[in-house]
């Protein structure tokens, strides 16, 4: 869990665009991976079966709820910091006005 959980928060926050949810996708996707641990492919391996899951686990989230027009990012500290936070309000907020699908392909291939 320790070696993956930044990952899988990561993709989880671009996903559904709020931090509060993707914790709760994160989770819910090492609940999965525990309960399921004995099925995965060896082979596949673990990264990639937790990159699907937090993938559907986002995408289930993101179905059951409203878009959300307020996404949560911390104020930066430094002016650097500021622009990047910008950047990546902007970003989360066109992920929010595509489908859950191009969402998917956005996060897993670009970020």
């Amino acid at each position: 869990m320790h070696e993956h959980e930044r990952m899988v928060l990561r993709v989880a926050l671009r996903m559904t665009g709020r931090f509060d949810q993707a914790q709760d996708a994160a989770q819910d996707t090492f609940l999965r991976l525990w309960r399921h641990l004995d099925s995965i492919d060896p082979d596949a391996g673990v990264k990639t079966w937790l990159y699907r899951t937090v993938m559907n686990v986002c995408i289930d989230s993101i179905r059951r709820r409203k878009p959300q027009e307020n996404l949560d990012f911390d104020p930066p500290a430094q002016p650097r910091q500021a622009a990047d936070a910008e950047d990546s309000q902007l970003v989360a907020k066109a992920l929010l006005g595509v489908t859950e699908r191009e969402r998917a392909a956005i996060v897993l291939r670009e970020i």
